[in-house]
């Protein structure tokens, strides 16, 4: 009997071993390309986030496609905490240093810098405004990745989906 406990013991062993509550941030972050689709409140709600200064016009120029921006991540990962560098492209060229924590969920940049190709693009100078000012993140492996920042005491979230050149 008690050989039995000790083999039931040693067979569950490796589940419980094999389970985290922590994403695998390099899965998630680096060697993708990561399409903005919107700007939105918490709780990854597809309805744009109403800025006074952004245009509908500006709006619908990136759900039209008309204008994108892309963002690619580099980094190396230690445990739970992956550190590197991310640029982007498009509407908006940026750069600068991030670091995720796949346990928390935390996300935060440094160093960012941006140039909008436009001066009229408000959308373009909120996601800048998001990436310098992240806090957090909720992605997964099948092409969904949200950044969360705070702007005037509400919580936003950028929405990105992985970009291929089949979409």
């Amino acid at each position: 009997m008690r050989k039995n406990i000790i083999f039931a013991l040693l067979c569950l062993l490796p589940l419980l071993i094999g389970c985290s509550n922590s994403d695998d941030v390099s899965d998630i972050f680096v060697g993708k390309t990561w399409r903005f689709n919107y700007i939105s409140t918490g709780g990854k709600n597809t309805t744009w986030y109403n800025f006074p200064d952004v245009t509908q016009e500006n709006i619908q120029q990136y759900a039209d496609r008309t204008k994108t921006f892309t963002a690619s991540f580099s980094g190396l990962q230690s445990g739970d905490i992956i550190s590197g560098t991310f640029t982007g492209q498009g509407s908006l060229s940026a750069g600068g240093k991030w670091s995720g924590n796949g346990h928390s969920g935390t996300f935060t940049t440094s160093e960012v810098w941006g140039d909008p190709s436009d001066a009229n693009d408000m959308v373009a100078t909120k996601i800048l405004y998001g990436l310098t000012n992240a806090k957090s993140y909720s992605g997964d492996t099948n092409g969904n990745l949200f950044i969360y920042f705070d702007y005037e005491g509400t919580t936003l979230l950028m929405a990105f989906s992985q970009y291929t050149s089949n979409n």
